[in-house]
């Protein structure tokens, strides 16, 4: 173990269809739906040299359809990602298909916890008879606390400032953190 992650070397690839068959069981129509963005090329899982390194779940303003890409490593990582960014999507999805999904414009904090709630019952259904994995999937957890409070702090007193400039809000980021 090293920095509190334990090297597990996973492929996202190889592990795309049990992921895609319990998004399956849970809800076959976002199953669907996340099948045909899968086929139309709105997820990427692809290593290229101009591409970051981190995943993202970004919505298309007009389509309301969902863009994700992971960055992958080969690392357990490459699945936490994967995972937590279709959960945004899948929130996505829900905000605009349920017709009594009232609160459709959230802030990114709901949007957050929907994802890593999303994320941890899925890594737990997926992994949940091999201890090492939960063991690693967990003190990633634990290290990540730090950042996300940071940026919550950052979030709230961003939101409560009238229009900071770019200065103002680098050092409102360095106060937070």
């Amino acid at each position: 173990m090293e920095n509190g992650k334990i090297d597990i070397s996973y492929s996202l690839q190889e592990c795309i269809p049990s992921i895609f068959q319990l998004l399956e069981e849970l809800d076959s129509d976002f199953y669907i739906y996340l099948s045909q963005l899968w086929l139309d090329g709105y997820i990427d899982i692809e290593m290229r040299k101009s591409k970051v390194d981190f995943g993202f779940c970004i919505e298309l303003p007009y389509s309301k359809k969902f863009f994700i890409s992971i960055y992958p490593t080969n690392s357990m990582m490459d699945i936490y990602y994967f995972i937590h960014e279709v959960g945004h999507g899948y929130h996505n999805y829900l905000k605009h298909n349920l017709s009594h999904y009232t609160e459709r414009n959230t802030n990114n904090e709901v949007n957050e916890l929907f994802a890593h709630l999303f994320e941890s019952i899925l890594i737990f259904q997926l992994f949940g008879n091999q201890k090492d994995v939960i063991r690693n999937y967990l003190n990633q957890l634990v290290i990540s606390i730090p950042f996300n409070v940071a940026i919550h702090g950052f979030q709230e007193k961003l939101y409560t400032q009238q229009y900071p400039s770019a200065k103002e809000k680098k050092d409102l980021f360095l106060d937070c953190s």
